[in-house]
């Protein structure tokens, strides 16, 4: 379950971003993260194809790179050019080489864990999650992708992640 919070934190937030709830105050350790012209993050990557529906523009993660027994925090501006009434998430995650998590998540179902519902109107968001990463989960290499799709099985986004805890 752990595992899943965190795909949650990291992926799904950082896909489908919502109107702020709450914002945190950012700490001067935070950091900004832009997309540039190849939709390259520092700890994720952006696989969207040029006619993906949402646009991620900026990311602050808080503490970058996150740290296990520590709280971290995503804070996502998304640009959504088109209403969203269902859809899932794919998710595949690896520690190193080794496959730990390969699932696929109901949308609505984890944007509601995040304080959300559907339909999702077109529109730029802002939205910010903050979770904890559990000190036991192991120290290393984790890596994954995460492909985002509508109620029409048509790809919205997708975000590639690859980062060390």
């Amino acid at each position: 379950m752990s595992y899943r919070v965190l795909l949650i934190a990291l992926v799904a937030v950082t896909l489908h971003a919502a109107t702020a709830t709450e914002w945190k105050t950012l700490s001067p350790a935070a950091k900004v993260v832009e997309v540039n012209k190849n939709g390259v993050g520092d700890i994720w990557s952006d696989c969207s194809k040029s006619g993906d529906p949402a646009k991620i523009d900026k990311v602050v993660i808080t503490p970058d790179p996150p740290v296990k027994g520590k709280e971290v925090t995503v804070n996502v501006t998304v640009e959504l050019s088109e209403k969203v009434t269902g859809g899932s998430i794919a998710v595949e995650v690896k520690y190193g080489i080794i496959p730990i998590y390969d699932t696929t998540l109901d949308l609505c179902d984890t944007l509601k864990e995040i304080g959300m519902v559907c339909p999702v109107a077109s529109g730029t968001y802002d939205k910010g999650l903050s979770v904890a990463i559990p000190s036991e989960i192991p120290s290393g290499h984790y890596t994954g992708n995460a492909e985002v799709t509508d109620q029409d099985k048509k790809e919205l986004a997708c975000v590639n992640f690859d980062l060390h805890i």
